[in-house]
Order: structure tokens, then sequence, then C-alpha cells
């Protein structure tokens, strides 16, 4: 399929893995999946529900509400962006602030907790050097149950649990805790409260 152009006016989902795809004009495209897979061009809204992109050989940069990537990205690139789940961990966001409702980062260090600023923040490991308090607009934290002894208050502690909370489960609990009421697409779910 390499260097071919594919015409998709009705399509809303696009899974690629393990691809290598030419170029493709898809209008309706509100959720892509990339993984393990290349398209060298894509014509789409330029804001989609969902992104998630990982092990490709390009650069897909598609403005989206959520993002689930396995490199660091650029927030000034993604303005529409509210949820962010990283593959992988990051080493260092350099001087890049996160302004989000919600993300996902396997491990929390005192070095990245200057760069998020999110409502909700979902991990697997909290260094012990880590103050919750330094990120000002934390409401939720949901994480493993040894960590709920060191959420100061009014910052809610909720018991990570891998299904619910993990990569499956990130996209439902976002939909859940914050329903987009621009987008008539994610219906169903109750406010963030």
């Amino acid at each position: 399929m390499h260097g071919e152009e594919f015409r998709l006016p009705n399509l809303k989902c696009l899974d690629a893995e393990w691809a290598t795809i030419g170029y493709i004009i898809a209008p309706m495209l509100s959720e892509l999946t990339i993984l393990h897979s290349e398209i060298l061009a894509l014509d789409c809204p330029p804001v989609l529900d969902m992104c998630n992109i990982c092990n490709t050989k390009c650069d897909v940069d598609v403005d989206s509400v959520l993002l689930m990537t396995d490199r660091v990205v650029d927030p000034k690139k993604f303005p529409k962006m509210r949820a962010l789940y990283f593959y992988e961990n990051p080493e260092d966001l350099g001087d890049m602030i996160y302004e989000l409702d919600m993300i996902y980062i396997d491990r929390v260090t005192a070095k990245i907790t200057a760069n998020i600023n999110a409502r909700v923040l979902v991990t697997l490991e909290i260094d012990k050097d880590v103050d919750l308090r330094k990120m000002s607009r934390l409401e939720r934290l949901i994480a493993p149950a040894e960590y709920a002894a060191i959420v100061p208050a009014p910052i809610k502690f909720i018991e990570f649990n891998h299904t619910r909370h993990g990569e499956s489960g990130f996209i439902d609990l976002f939909k859940e805790l914050f329903p987009n009421p621009l987008n008539n697409r994610i219906l169903g779910v109750r406010p963030f409260l």
C-alpha cells in the first residue's frame, strides 16, 4: 500500500498495525491508532478525539483530545489535548508544561513534577522525594495502594486497578471523568466530580 492514495470519506476510526501506508484522505476521522507502522501523509480533521501512536517511523502531528504516545510531545503542537498517556516514561520533559485534565506516566519523579499540571494523575510509581502539593491543579491521584498515605488533602486518592486504569482502560476512564460537551460522539458518561 506504500505510495497509494486512499480516499475514505466515511471512515471514523483507523487502526494501522505493522503497515506502511501511502496517502490517506479521511475527512470524518475521529480516532487514529498507528502501532509499529508508517503513514506517509494523512488528510483528516484538524482535531481528533483520540490518537494512539507508538513505535512509528513517522511523526504524526495530529491534534487530538486524548493522545497516547511513546515519545515526548510539545504541548504547543497539540492545543486541544486534554489527556496524555505516555507508553514509556520520559526522563526529561525539558521546559514543556503539560496543562491537562488527565495524564498517565509510569513513574513520577521530582524532576518532572514541575512539568505536569494535571487535574488527574495516573501512575504506578512515585519517587520518595516527590511533593504532590507542587502540582497545584491536582485533584485526584490514581496509584497503587502503597501511595495512599502520602496524598495531601484535598487531593482524592483512588487505588490503581490495571484493568480499569491501565492502557486499555485509560480512554474509558477519561471519558467517564471528563465528558466532552463539544463532541457528541462521547455519550453516556457522568461528569467529573
